[in-house]
């Protein structure tokens, strides 16, 4: 789904909803600096339904740039781990796709410097020596 554009009409309606104020911290905004924020994250979306419904009017908050940054920061962290445990980027990920075309060989194990058990004679030096 294409991310929404905010009309000007409809940006006012949400600067005066807000009175004017940063959501987060509360300091005064000028229309032109509001940064226009989702308040639930649209790329956390489950489907299709989940991400229209994130795209609703009522969805979207004005935040000044430092707690836009704030959150963003915040938030990109917490999506990069949930891609992650759900299997969609990162090291497992990549063993999963490499073994689905067949260029996965495995984990290589590193090689025992130790002779196999049973085939080192036991030395000593003796009792007189």
């Amino acid at each position: 789904m294409k991310r929404r554009k905010l009309t000007r009409k409809q940006k006012a309606e949400l600067f005066l909803a807000y009175d004017g104020k940063c959501a987060a911290c509360g300091v005064k905004l000028h229309v032109t600096d509001a940064e226009w924020d989702h308040i639930k994250e649209r790329r956390m979306a489950v489907d299709e339904e989940d991400a229209k419904a994130r795209e609703q009017l009522s969805n979207f908050q004005p935040l000044c740039t430092q707690c836009h940054r704030e959150k963003t920061d915040d938030w990109t962290g917490k999506h990069a781990k949930a891609e992650r445990q759900g299997g969609r980027t990162g090291q497992q990920a990549r063993r999963q796709r490499k073994k689905a075309d067949g260029s996965y060989r495995g984990i290589p194990s590193p090689a025992n410097p130790w002779p196999a058990k049973g085939t080192r004679k036991i030395q000593s030096r003796g009792f007189g020596a």
